[in-house]
Formats: structure tokens, sequence, C-alpha cells
């Protein structure tokens, strides 16, 4: 399956990464945080670039932050250790990540994985940010090398 789902959150102080890992806090995924992280609580960056569990992770957030770019991996413990680059959707079919979830410009997000059923999660953990109830969508990836991060 070569899909993912396109989603608007509304642009405003939240707890969006903290409703995702919740949701998925029973699958034992190890998070990893990208590079490219942008979240603010009080005016002040957070970092979130280690390799966490979901209650590491679920800690070091604080109750509501602003989060302006946030790239999240989901890794299954087994899998997890040094995260791998990843570009395109063949790449993350490679990497042995579960998911990804990607938030852009503040409200925008995008989430990837094999198995629809974590997108259908990813939506439920989304449903109370959404700007509008139809404010997501689940697309075809058109070409699976070309990039869908970075």
């Amino acid at each position: 399956m070569n899909r993912f789902l396109n989603a608007e959150i509304k642009n405003e102080h939240g707890a969006v990464l903290s409703s995702l890992i919740r949701e998925f806090r029973g699958e034992g995924f190890i998070w990893s945080f990208g590079d490219f992280l942008e979240v603010y609580r009080d005016n002040e960056a957070l970092e979130l670039y280690d390799m966490l569990s979901a209650d590491e992770a679920l800690s070091a957030l604080p109750e509501k932050y602003y989060t302006v770019f946030a790239t999240v991996f989901a890794y299954p413990p087994a899998t997890a250790g040094e995260p791998q680059a990843i570009k395109t959707y063949n790449d993350f079919l490679k990497s042995g990540c579960r998911m990804i979830v990607d938030i852009n410009d503040c409200c925008f997000v995008r989430a990837f994985s094999d198995d629809e059923r974590l997108l259908l999660r990813v939506l439920d953990a989304l449903k109370p940010c959404l700007e509008r109830e139809d404010a997501w969508s689940i697309e075809e990836i058109p070409d699976p090398d070309d990039r869908i991060l970075g």
C-alpha cells in the first residue's frame, strides 16, 4: 500500500505530538525526532533528538507547546538503533521504521506507513486538533522514489 495521510491541524498551542505518541503507547515504539524540529514552550525551543520510549517522550514534552516543524519516526524496538536517512517512500519501506509523521509550517501534517490501520490511528490522534472535521485525506503516493521528506 503506497498511501499517506494528509491533514490540516489548528495553528495553535496544543499537544499534537503527545496525542500521537499516547495513541501508540501500547505498541512499544521507539520514537526518533528528526533533525528538523522546532517545538516551543514559552518561546524556548525543546530538544527531542534521542531515541525515546513513549514514556520518555511524553515526559520530555510539556503539557502545552507550539509545534512549528517536527518529523517523528516510530520504530519497533527490535529495529530501533541509529536512525536512518529517509528521503523517499522506498527509503522508508527499507528502513524498518513503521511510521513517519511530518508536521510543517505549524498546521500541515503528513503521515506515512505501509499499514493503513496505523494511518487511521494517526487520524484518531489528530482529530481533536483538526482545523475542520473534513480537513484530512488518505492519498496515493504517485511515485515511491519521489521525495517525501526534506
